[in-house]
């Protein structure tokens, strides 16, 4: 069960903006009683622009889930596209910071019913030891995780160069997770929002 201080410190999920919409807010509640929230907003994309990597206040909870939908919104409506790019690799890097500090039935939680799942695979099974050790993932680690969050796809990142051919990971992964690939470089994928 995800919490409000893990919506806070993940806002780009779709537990967030539900919760959000149950607040049911209008644009004038902005204007004086959630003051704060355009403030933070605005420090969240100072900090992008920076390239500043911000700190959740996870005492405030829901000043951080909503801050980043006012950011969101400000940035969208400006229609800048370098800040656009800007502010997603910023908040980008914050998440990926600490995403890799939780368990694995977090990131579960967090995954659940996700259309894509990008997930490092740094070795193969045969070295789990090694990679649970140096902290890493598996690609066997990163298909049970997709499977048991049920996500619609999974794209195994962070491959150690000591697998030339990375078809070995891949086919380990679709042991257990069928719609499984190896991430490449430039290749995009299509997500409905």
């Amino acid at each position: 069960m995800l919490t409000k201080e893990d919506l806070a410190k993940y806002p780009f999920l779709k537990k967030a903006s539900e919760y959000i919409e149950s607040l049911n807010l209008s644009i004038n509640d902005f204007t004086d009683k959630y003051n704060d929230i355009v403030e933070r907003a605005l420090e969240r994309i100072k900090f992008a622009v920076e390239g500043k990597l911000i700190k959740i206040d996870l005492y405030d909870p829901e000043k951080e889930i909503l801050s980043y939908a006012v950011a969101l919104a400000l940035i969208y409506g400006l229609k800048n596209a370098w800040l656009i790019r800007r502010f997603a690799n910023n908040e980008q890097k914050l998440y990926y910071e600490m995403l890799t500090m939780e368990d694995d039935h977090k990131i579960i939680e967090i995954a659940k019913e996700a259309d894509l799942l990008i997930h490092e695979a740094t070795f193969a099974s045969d070295l789990s030891d090694r990679a649970h050790e140096e902290k890493h993932s598996t690609a066997e680690d990163a298909a049970k995780i997709a499977k048991l969050a049920n996500v619609k796809k999974l794209i195994l990142t962070h491959i150690s160069s000591r697998y030339k051919d990375t078809k070995i990971l891949e086919e380990e992964a679709k042991k257990i997770f069928e719609n499984a690939e190896i991430a490449e470089d430039f290749k995009t994928y299509d997500l409905k929002i």
